[in-house]
């Protein structure tokens, strides 16, 4: 079933868009993710709008967490639980769907490294998902898997010391830091919510309960902001060390145009883009205005 209606189709694309792309499996696998980011694209905007709902109701959810007591909670807490709830399972769609396209590129590419070292032994692994008779190649041939001066094909986990290459490396730390600036952007977009919401509430003294509220969910939010910015990006490189140098690429590429969509999405006000906005979600002026009280 998982053949039929996910590895066949995908295998397809991917092998058409590499003899489409001069037989470069590195740009096949970048336009790729471009289609399969633009196919999930509807799941992913309702996905991003989910998180900055999520953002903006975030402090009343750790205040309702806070009470000890369930029968205090009120009709309309109950309420924002379950819509939270359902908003958050509906927001991961996206991201569950991502996971059989992830494992159909990493059969995909083991298959590829099959046929490449071992003709006779791989030859049929394609022949017998391909469609179209054009597309269909001979026990023979070999697949074309550099791009920029590295195999593709390659696992960090299990190359020596002499083969771990600078190249590698830089791989591996363009997973973490394209992880880690999407997760910095969404945090911003919380950051942005935040202070909207706290400007449009009136200041009034605070009980000793409510300050030990407050600090609680700080330390929820410094907790949280650490796993996104540090835990998140740091297992997602553990993954991709076990992982093939093609299964990074496609990662790099999803952050990269995730990066994108978000910026424009929440610029995105009465039919144009906000430039301001934009400048806003970056920090551009943050940084300008911490550079200007330096100097």
């Amino acid at each position: 079933m998982f053949d039929v209606i996910i590895l066949n189709p995908l295998t397809n694309l991917l092998i058409g868009l590499y003899f489409l792309l001069w037989e470069n499996m590195g740009l096949a696998i970048i336009v790729f993710t471009i289609l399969i980011r633009l196919l999930l694209l509807p799941l992913n905007i309702q996905q991003i709008k989910t998180q900055r709902k999520i953002a903006k109701l975030q402090p009343k959810l750790l205040e309702l967490q806070s009470k000890k007591d369930p029968n205090k909670l009120t009709l309309d807490d109950i309420n924002l639980v379950k819509e939270t709830t359902v908003g958050f399972f509906g927001g991961c769609l996206f991201l569950i769907l991502q996971i059989p396209v992830f494992w159909a590129l990493n059969v995909l590419i083991h298959d590829i490294s099959s046929v490449n070292s071992d003709p006779n032994k791989g030859g049929d692994f394609f022949n017998n998902r391909i469609y179209f008779d054009f597309l269909k190649r001979d026990h023979s041939y070999i697949f074309n898997t550099n791009f920029l001066g590295i195999d593709l094909t390659l696992i960090p986990s299990q190359l020596d010391f002499n083969q771990f290459s600078t190249v590698i490396i830089i791989v591996l730390s363009l997973v973490f830091l394209s992880q880690y600036f999407s997760s910095l952007l969404m945090l911003r977009m919380q950051d942005l919510s935040a202070v909207f919401n706290k400007n449009k509430k009136k200041k009034k003294i605070k009980s000793k309960e409510e300050q030990e509220r407050e600090e609680m969910i700080e330390m929820q939010k410094k907790t949280m902001r650490f796993q996104m910015l540090y835990l998140i990006p740091g297992m997602v490189v553990f993954g991709a060390y076990y992982f093939s140098i093609a299964l990074s690429l496609y990662w790099i590429v999803q952050n990269i145009l995730g990066i994108i969509q978000i910026v424009v999405q929440y610029s995105y006000t009465k039919g144009r883009i906000d430039y301001d906005k934009m400048q806003e979600i970056l920090g551009y002026k943050l940084i300008k205005n911490l550079w200007q009280k330096k100097n």
